[in-house]
């Protein structure tokens, strides 16, 4: 997406109205609302309402939990970097809708002269100080390694970083809504015994943000893992597993009722059909650029996908494993359940945007519904899968004009991902049979958009279905 945060105050400004249309969205706390500003042409983004409920926030008497925070009435301790406190009334407050909310971070630190850790859920963009530097950071890239502020100046040790989804409501407020200075002054605020920073320098300030070329990368990044080896990866489950049975949910102390649930990685079956084989899936991992993990338009975009697809096919089980790094889409049939999974590591890349995506689970349909080959896995060759999602499942997802317009643009960000990857072999089916190439795949689309029969490189083919085993290979046959 090149659309940027809407500028000039927009968002604080409008606040209050931007999460009344979150609200009847159905959008989660962290998402982004697309928005055109008056006078304007240009579309921007703000970000729905950042503090978990309950948290405590403190006050000159004491402490106040978020959700009873009144701008122009309430007062809370505030201050710059020198940490000097003041009483300032709150000049802006907000929260968005409850419920589950996913991309949020759950951390815990130990304050010093305590026993037990003290714990915090934030969206990823919020902000706090950190020890001995005094810079502001995002949530999102704090390690296991960094020390917080309380309000003495003594360091809070981060004890533990979890990634994951809250069940809850979420608040925000800045003592007022003018720009922080380049001390933050009267903008930092105490949340359950840490410095973070208000809702203005959320908006006004450009914080650093995960990089590449130094170990801040996103919390829950197979990067940040490889760094903080002491808080693995979230828990590994296959698609039709009961929801019950997700592992170490947290009931949060300080949030009587609500919950944090780690996050888990879906992962497809051995006998799971591909949008791409494996050694183009694992070259885009490698080399094409990519959108942040926390980056929740795109995990947007892939529900918008998903929920359109689910109209036109409600057979078919869908589903978005967004912290799954496999640039990868898969089909399968698991005992006579259809499914698609998407995986979050296609949905980052950049420049493969909603068009790119639409492609790839028609593909998958195609899978599916495409003209049957015998196979036992229940799914059809990746040839047949390419022709039949762009000539059938396309058509039903897209309008008349629309059509023509879209599948052109879905084309083109397929052969942008082909400019990622380096010239290799075919990799094998789990039939055995060779992949598509490159060039074949784009004339097999090319065909269907032009109602023109599947071409010959993409035929299904023989294969001796008697050596096939599930998540194997069988024997193809030479024509």
């Amino acid at each position: 997406m090149s659309l940027q945060q809407c500028a000039n105050n927009y968002c604080g400004n409008n606040k209050n109205m931007i999460d009344g249309d979150c609200h009847d969205l159905d959008y989660q706390a962290g998402n982004k609302i697309v928005l055109i500003p008056p006078g304007t042409s240009t579309q921007c983004w703000c970000v729905c309402s950042c503090l978990a409920v309950d948290t405590p926030v403190a006050t000159p008497t004491g402490t106040v939990k978020v959700q009873d925070i009144v701008a122009d009435t309430t007062i809370v301790l505030a201050a710059g970097i020198d940490l000097s406190w003041s009483e300032q009334v709150v000049g802006q407050a907000s929260f968005a809708t409850p419920g589950l909310t996913e991309h949020t971070l759950y951390i815990q630190y130990l304050l010093a002269g305590e026993q037990a850790p003290r714990e915090i859920v934030v969206t990823r963009d919020h902000p706090f100080l950190i020890y001995p530097d005094k810079h502001l950071i995002v949530a999102e890239c704090l390690q296991l390694t960094d020390q917080l502020y309380d309000q003495g100046g003594q360091p809070a040790q981060v004890v533990d970083i979890q990634w994951g989804s809250y069940s809850g409501s979420f608040y925000e407020f800045a003592t007022s809504m003018t720009p922080p200075d380049n001390d933050y002054t009267n903008h930092l605020v105490l949340t359950n015994g840490v410095v973070s920073g208000d809702f203005a320098i959320q908006v006004f300030s450009d914080l650093p943000g995960p990089t590449t070329v130094n170990t801040r990368h996103e919390v829950g990044s197979d990067e940040w893992q490889a760094n903080n080896p002491a808080r693995t990866q979230a828990t590994v489950l296959s698609v039709g597993k009961p929801a019950a049975q997700a592992l170490n949910a947290i009931t949060l102390r300080t949030a009587t009722g609500h919950v944090f649930t780690p996050a888990q990685i879906v992962v497809a079956p051995d006998h799971a059909a591909d949008f791409l084989p494996p050694s183009q899936a694992s070259a885009l991992k490698k080399f094409a650029p990519k959108h942040p993990i926390g980056d929740t338009y795109y995990h947007q975009m892939g529900d918008y996908v998903l929920d359109q697809f689910r109209s036109l096919y409600p057979d078919i089980t869908f589903h978005i494993s967004w912290y799954n790094s496999i640039v990868n889409a898969h089909s399968y049939v698991t005992e006579g359940e259809k499914t698609i999974l998407l995986n979050g590591g296609l949905l980052r890349i950049a420049g493969f945007e909603y068009e790119g995506i639409c492609l790839a689970i028609a593909h998958e349909v195609g899978h599916l519904y495409g003209t049957p080959d015998g196979s036992p896995l229940g799914v059809t060759c990746e040839g047949e899968a390419d022709y039949y999602g762009a000539k059938i499942a396309l058509r039903k997802l897209w309008f008349g004009e629309l059509y023509g317009n879209f599948i052109t643009k879905s084309v083109d960000q397929f052969k942008l991902l082909y400019s990622f990857i380096p010239q290799v072999s075919p990799d094998l089916d789990k039939a055995g049979r060779a992949y598509p190439s490159n060039d074949c795949r784009l004339d097999t689309i090319s065909a269907a958009m032009a109602g023109q029969p599947i071409p010959a490189c993409a035929a299904c083919g023989t294969v001796d279905w008697s050596t096939i085993t599930p998540g194997g290979q069988g024997t193809a046959v030479p024509s």
